[in-house]
């Protein structure tokens, strides 16, 4: 049986150019429909220290992540591990991967597994994330052919 994995934001977002107030993560909201249409448990990757609700505040500390390479502790996700499907979620930060999503699939053995992504997005697509998914798992099958992003604005 599959899982669905993912990192979600809800607080302040951007959505249409403009901040928006979430109570649910867009990138929550794709992981349970995906999770109800193929009936199989979903996982939220979550931080050990939270991130902040401020959008700006978010960005600022997502540009940190990057430039200086920095891995967010994250509860662990045991269940995951055991299973050869994974539907991977998370939004393009920054032009890539939230580098929380980099420290789990850095302490997740995907060999031999079979990862369809996911990423919410505002405009940038899925950017440089599919290329650092597949660096950090090159004994994994990245189902990039059937990789889904989802705008936003259509949630």
């Amino acid at each position: 049986m599959p899982k669905v994995i993912y990192f979600s934001r809800k607080y302040e977002n951007l959505i249409d150019g403009k901040v928006v107030e979430l109570a649910k993560g867009n990138t929550e909201v794709v992981a349970a429909k995906i999770s109800q249409s193929i009936a199989c448990e979903q996982l939220e990757l979550q931080a050990v220290t939270s991130y902040p609700k401020s959008y700006n505040k978010m960005v600022e500390i997502a540009e940190n992540e990057k430039r200086d390479q920095l891995r967010p502790l994250f509860y662990g996700l045991e269940k995951a591990l055991k299973r050869e499907i994974l539907f991977l979620g998370f939004s393009n930060w920054c032009g890539g991967l939230p580098k929380i999503v980099v420290h789990f699939l850095e302490n997740y053995n995907t060999k031999g597994k079979t990862i369809f992504p996911f990423c919410t997005l505002e405009g940038s697509a899925f950017g440089n994330s599919l290329f650092e998914l597949k660096a950090l798992c090159p004994h994994a099958k990245i189902m990039t052919d059937r990789a889904c992003c989802t705008w936003l604005s259509c949630l």
